[in-house]
């Protein structure tokens, strides 16, 4: 491309600390909007970290590692084509990432001062009116959930280090929830499947971290309630 047509990536019009909504609002960066939206641009940041880290660990693991030993479990999820590869994995976290930029896309759009056809274009539901996103979400959990042993306490945040950052992912994507819900009650957002779908995804990504965790032959570290741990020196202070 000539230098002359090529688009430059700066603009400077956000040199005084303001940057535009999709209808043209512009706002300090510091709003709730651009709170929400940065969340949601850093939880993508973060799936892609996390996929990257996925990506190198399957290339290490033999193929064993995704045999699913309940033969229950393989028959019900070959029989719905849920069986999760490696390649299928990455496939569905690369699948989230064009998701977020849907629901971006989504929290940009302010529903008081937008017109209906800027509206429409980024309407959640009109593009997924029938919530297939979430209802996707929650098939890929019950085909790892499958694989997975029963859950009895509450885990550390490890296993590894893509299940670790699928873990960095998920407590993200908790803080983007809670920046969308703020839109929210201020009356500043109103397309609720957005919010169910980041909502599930968290759910999602809980799950996920533990499948991966799971092939990668990474135990589970539980929270010990009972722990109680004093430093040599605190025991001396007692005497």
């Amino acid at each position: 491309m000539d230098n002359e047509h090529r688009a430059r990536v700066y603009t400077k019009t956000g040199d005084q600390g303001t940057t535009s909504l999709y209808d043209g609002t512009r706002l300090p960066k510091d709003s709730d909007y651009f709170q929400a939206l940065g969340d949601l641009d850093e939880l993508n940041c973060a799936i892609g970290l996390a996929r990257e880290f996925a990506k190198k660990s399957f290339a290490s693991m033999p193929e064993s590692s995704f045999v699913v030993q309940n033969a229950e479990a393989l028959e019900e999820a070959l029989a719905d084509d849920r069986a999760v590869t490696p390649a299928s994995f990455l496939d569905q976290l690369a699948e989230i990432q064009q998701l977020l930029f849907d629901a971006g896309a989504a929290v940009a759009t302010p529903p008081t001062t937008t017109n209906e056809g800027k509206r429409e274009k980024t309407a959640w539901d009109k593009k997924y009116g029938d919530g297939w996103p979430t209802l996707l979400l929650e098939r890929w959990m019950n085909s790892m959930d499958s694989e997975l042993p029963p859950l009895r306490n509450f885990i550390l945040p490890s296993g590894g280090f893509a299940g670790a950052h699928i873990h960095m992912a998920r407590a993200i994507c908790r803080r983007a929830e809670r920046s969308i819900v703020a839109l929210k009650q201020m009356g500043l957002f109103d397309q609720d499947h957005v919010l169910i779908f980041i909502n599930r995804l968290s759910d999602y990504l809980f799950v996920s971290s533990r499948w991966m965790s799971h092939k990668s032959g990474e135990p589970e570290v539980q929270w010990d309630i009972a722990r109680v741990t004093r430093p040599r020196w605190a025991l001396e202070d007692k005497k």
